[in-house]
């Protein structure tokens, strides 16, 4: 339930109508662009784990929702063993990637967690998920594919600015016209140092994770020009299938529907779920030739295609949260 102590910090959203109006589809616009132009900065320096960018960029997030008047997800104790509720779910690294980075024996990385609770009592304890990772590569090179210009900036616009300002603005629209059931809003850190912050989340999940009917992650979604959203981690289940044809009818590009968790079976935060039994699928608007090099940047994005794939995951998610038909549980 939104804090009524957050009320003096609202954000100027515009309620959901039952079709989106070209007002409002001009306001998420205008808000994810703001989002990715600071996320994809050069003041951010690629938000690498353990970095000060990557600081900035987690505090930038919980102040997003702060202004969205959208709870906090997770808990934060002090030494003295004092918790409260928190934006923040912190983890250590550990020493096998501090080294890889050249960050400190010591280092932490953060995911961002807020909740919007779920209007109806019957399911209300029942969740979905939406996540995106916000990490980058920053200068550490690790992952890099321009050997040469390894040390510069990756910036990190389509991997993972999209999809994190994706999920910021569903939590706008959903914050405004809740589900049946909870949802979820979780941005992962250390995505780009093997999956840790989803790992660390499933394994430490706020809710339990039997709890969790779906995950929805966006990974890369901000280059969309007329092509296909593939959608990966169906796994042959009907009921994904079924769902994802009710949310394709007004969605305005193609959808390509894999069954495999990723091209090449690459990783994204989704396998951490489907690894705990929680069906999951990444969005995703394909691999391009910017993808892990220096030139990933905001002039490459194609933000109105981003609010076309937030359209229709907001129908993806409204079947989720409020429809009887739920993908089945991963054995």
């Amino acid at each position: 339930m939104r804090s009524a102590a957050l009320a003096l910090l609202a954000f100027p959203y515009l309620a959901l109508s039952a079709q989106t109006s070209a007002i409002e589809r001009d306001s998420t616009y205008a808000t994810i662009l703001r989002d990715v132009t600071y996320l994809a900065s050069p003041a951010l320096g690629g938000r690498a784990t353990a970095s000060a960018g990557a600081d900035s960029t987690v505090m930038y997030l919980a102040r997003r929702y702060l202004g969205l008047q959208i709870d906090p997800g997770s808990t934060q104790c002090d030494d003295t063993n004092v918790c409260r509720r928190s934006y923040f779910q912190a983890f250590s690294l550990p020493p096998s990637i501090t080294d890889r980075i050249g960050a400190l024996s010591t280092a932490r990385a953060t995911n961002v967690v807020a909740i919007v609770r779920g209007t109806d009592s019957a399911v209300a304890n029942e969740w979905v998920v939406i996540g995106a990772h916000h990490d980058h590569l920053g200068r550490t090179g690790v992952g890099a594919l321009d050997v040469r210009t390894a040390h510069l900036p990756h910036l990190g616009a389509d991997d993972n600015a999209s999809g994190t300002a994706a999920v910021l603005a569903l939590a706008a629209r959903l914050a405004n016209n809740p589900l049946r059931r909870s949802v979820a809003f979780v941005h992962f850190g250390a995505e780009e140092l093997g999956l840790i912050g989803s790992l660390t989340f499933v394994e430490n999940s706020p809710m339990p994770v039997d709890s969790i009917v779906a995950m929805v992650n966006f990974d890369m979604v901000g280059t969309l020009s007329g092509g296909p959203l593939e959608i990966w981690g169906i796994g042959g289940d009907r009921h994904w299938r079924s769902l994802l044809q009710r949310a394709e009818v007004d969605a305005r590009f193609s959808v390509t529907r894999h069954d495999a968790m990723g091209p090449r079976n690459s990783g994204s935060d989704h396998i951490a779920f489907t690894a705990s039994g929680v069906p999951a699928v990444m969005l995703f608007t394909g691999t391009h030739p910017a993808y892990h090099t220096r030139h990933d940047t905001i002039d490459r994005l194609d933000v109105g295609g981003i609010v076309k794939v937030v359209e229709f995951a907001e129908r993806l998610l409204r079947l989720l949260g409020d429809g009887d038909t739920l993908p089945a549980r991963i054995k």
